[in-house]
């Protein structure tokens, strides 16, 4: 920025940027004038009673009532509404959504907002429904499967609409497993739902166009089996567990490598193979030799020895009716187990609140077991209906507290959900936070496809940001750890190298400038319409979904003095105040 000095003011006069320390403490609060009624612009004092809306708030409010645990009182408007919006589409809210959500009294109104967000008609639609909600749930489960172009080219696209299509048809999630562990294609280019499975190949060392059966068959076993069920088998893959894994994980500490080999010998009567020898052009066709060799060698772990490796489920011990396909068997043996309820549950609940409910092993006595069973069950008799789960949870007080943590907590207490936990935000929010509040959003070029994106959460994986005009976004992404859904995993952890690509980097500086269209230029050429407070409290909702107090007013209109390198200065420095980056 040109004016270095002036927004070094800024951040003392304002505490514009700063780090979130440890136990994360809460962040500092606005002050504004006085709310209509009806409004909550503050949180009460912690401990103060909340009301019970549903069967989340009946287990968790009752277990930290039993056992004498502080919990903070129900966040504000403001910070719900960020939430909330940040939550469940990866956008932050418009000001102009603010604006209303806080002059509305009426006592239903976060409900509304939740429906609001999660509405996704489609009948009676010449073109077919895409909402924030659906492209960053979608989102959410690519990066959750990894699929990526690497492995899949074309069939990434496909996956894509598959998931996009069953999301908003709420399609039953056990009937989307099943359709995923039981597909069959010519081409995953033309059949979508193949593509999960495919992703997981693994090419034998002899050739590239042929594939290592076994060392496939094992990794679609241990996905499967940490997707639908949430046990990782991944260290059993190479050794027992017993003499391992006693002080990591009880339960896997019991399982032996040769489980997994029965877990996997269920797809031994698939072949995948590239009969076309095309690019990541892949068949999927039930043609497999029906029996697991552990003579093969393996190309990715340590040699196999002899054992019983008939089909059997891992958890029951149960395998294949007499004439039953094996995947067949397979697919119906993870979808009525409640373990996938439950794992899928626990899968959302980590998105939404910050932490698993299974705060032990698989196995092990966990805090929550009752309400994970409950929410199992509640998933599972209510259709396997995601929107549903996500409803259910968002719609609970437990996930409407604040983020202050009460004065008398204590180690341990956080287990209990008592307060909000505050989280960085991964990398592809936070750019399509910076594209959205600047008004910057641009093209993106969908990879393969004739279709064009403007936000980040809509592309289908990292690989469509190819060109010149995304480098800078690119090298963002990457510095904020975005996954590369190959061998890479997500990173939230802070870092120095994130805090200066936020004050240096070339993303930030470029979308913080004066743009053609963007909301910067709106704003200015507005001229007088407009005066400094009105733009400073524009800003602020833009960037930080809250009204600035008093103190930011004052110091903010005076930057606001400097013209147009003043306005650039306030967006930059907005940008980089600790909360921007914060789910809180």
């Amino acid at each position: 920025m040109k004016a270095i000095q002036r927004v070094a003011v800024l951040f003392a006069a304002s505490t514009l940027f700063g780090q979130i320390p440890a136990g994360h403490p809460p962040l500092t609060s606005s002050q504004p004038p006085a709310p209509p009624a009806g409004v909550v612009r503050r949180a009460q004092p912690s401990g103060a009673a909340v009301p019970i809306r549903n069967l989340i708030d009946r287990h968790l409010f009752a277990k930290i009532q039993q056992n004498g645990v502080p919990h903070a009182a129900l966040c504000t408007d403001e910070e719900f509404l960020r939430r909330l919006h940040l939550d469940l589409t990866g956008r932050p809210p418009e000001p102009a959504k603010i604006t209303a959500f806080l002059a509305d009294g009426s006592p239903d109104k976060r409900g509304k907002e939740i429906e609001s967000i999660l509405a996704s008609p489609y009948l009676y639609k010449i073109q077919k429904t895409k909402t924030p909600f659906l492209d960053r749930w979608v989102y959410f489960f690519m990066d959750l499967f990894k699929i990526g172009t690497s492995q899949l080219r074309i069939g990434r696209n496909h996956f894509y609409d598959y998931l996009y299509l069953a999301l908003l048809t709420e399609a039953p999630y056990d009937e989307l497993v099943r359709e995923m562990l039981t597909a069959t294609a010519r081409s995953n280019w033309v059949d979508a739902p193949s593509n999960f499975l495919l992703r997981h190949y693994v090419e034998d060392d002899s050739s590239p166009d042929r594939m290592n059966d076994e060392d496939s068959y094992d990794e679609i076993a241990i996905a499967s089996t940490k997707y639908f069920l949430g046990i990782d088998l991944e260290c059993v893959s190479c050794h027992d567990g017993r003499g391992h894994l006693e002080k990591i994980n009880p339960y896997l500490a019991t399982v032996r490598r040769e489980q997994l080999w029965q877990q996997a010998a269920f797809f031994t009567q698939a072949k995948l193979r590239k009969p076309y020898l095309i690019d990541q052009e892949f068949s999927l066709l039930e043609k497999g030799k029906g029996a697991y060799d552990t003579k093969r060698s393996s190309v990715l772990r340590v040699p196999r020895y002899t054992a019983d490796v008939t089909p059997r489920f891992l958890l029951t011990g149960e395998q294949p009716r007499p004439g039953e396909p094996w995947r067949q068997a397979y697919a119906r043996m993870v979808t009525s187990h409640p373990r996938f309820a439950q794992a899928a549950v626990n899968l959302i609940w980590t998105e939404l609140m910050g932490a698993g409910l299974e705060q032990g092993p698989y196995g092990a006595q966990s805090l929550h077991d009752e309400l994970l069973a409950e929410l199992g069950r509640d998933f599972s008799g209510n259709g396997f209906n995601l929107r549903r789960l996500i409803r259910t949870i968002v719609s609970s007080n437990a996930y409407q507290l604040s983020s202050a943590i009460p004065s008398t907590a204590k180690p341990g207490h956080d287990a209990y959900f008592a307060w909000r936990k505050v989280r960085r935000l991964p990398a592809e929010t936070v750019a399509d936070m910076i594209l959205q509040a600047t008004g910057t959003a641009g093209t993106i070029p969908v990879w393969r496809s004739d279709q064009t994106v403007q936000y980040v959460m809509q592309t289908r994986s990292h690989e469509d940001l190819r060109g010149a005009d995304t480098a800078a976004l690119k090298e963002f992404l990457v510095t904020f750890g975005q996954s590369n859904r190959d061998k890479g995993e997500r990173d939230l952890a802070p870092s120095s190298a994130v805090a200066a690509e936020m004050m240096n980097g070339k993303f930030v500086r470029e979308r913080s400038l004066i743009r053609k269209g963007g909301r910067l230029e709106q704003i200015q050429s507005r001229g007088s319409k407009s005066s400094a407070e009105e733009i400073v409290e524009e800003l602020y909702l833009a960037f930080l979904s809250r009204r600035p107090d008093r103190r930011e007013v004052s110091v903010a209109t005076g930057v606001l003095a400097a013209g147009a390198e003043g306005l650039e200065d306030l967006a930059w420095a907005l940008m980089n105040k600790a909360e921007f980056v914060y789910n809180r």
